[in-house]
């Protein structure tokens, strides 16, 4: 009985030790916060320069990535970083077009979530869905070509956003489909 006690008084004390860490961590964070806004600042605009997104669209990204980060567990240079990374990954992969959109919406903020946008619209999914479908959170995990195809069907179909998710990952019959520019064909729907 007395081994138990301090090994749960132990791991009480690693705890205590994490969660201080953590904290200063956080203050830290605070901290630089006011230096890098600045730089957060400057990375989106010339985001935005680069994508030819809408003019002062990097205010709302700026807001964005200040309540990802409220609690300033990571630096706010880093959350910056990752979130640009991903629109240069999307233009890189899908090209500007796409970027540009998802940059001008602000319906996805996570970087997961504008790669994962980001595929959707390649494939041919509408733009007006992805406020929706953003807030459903079938962004949040990668799907596959198959299952997005899946999702597209279901939306098209007059589907609601809420059910994308699981169209998307009920296995059917084997479909084809073509990738090739079906975003540049649908944005004027």
């Amino acid at each position: 009985m007395v081994m138990q006690r301090e090994e749960f008084s132990e791991r009480a004390q690693i705890q205590k030790m994490d969660t201080n860490q953590g904290e200063r961590a956080r203050l830290e964070n605070r901290r630089r916060f006011a230096g890098e806004l600045a730089e957060g600042a400057l990375q989106f605009f010339a985001l935005e320069q680069t994508l030819g997104g809408q003019a002062g669209g990097f205010g709302a990204w700026l807001q964005a990535t200040y309540e990802l980060n409220e609690d300033f567990e990571e630096p706010y240079s880093k959350v910056v970083d990752d979130i640009c990374q991903a629109f240069r990954e999307v233009e890189r992969c899908h090209g500007t077009a796409i970027a540009q959109h998802l940059y001008d919406v602000h319906s996805v903020i996570l970087p997961t979530e504008i790669q994962n946008a980001a595929d959707y619209l390649a494939l041919g999914g509408q733009p007006e869905d992805l406020p929706a479908l953003a807030r459903s959170g079938i962004f949040l995990e990668h799907l596959d070509p198959d299952a997005i195809t899946r999702a597209i069907d279901y939306m098209e179909s007059a589907g609601e956003a809420s059910g994308a998710y699981q169209a998307a990952k009920v296995e059917t019959q084997d479909k084809t489909w073509d990738s090739g520019q079906k975003f540049q064909q649908t944005m004027g729907r």
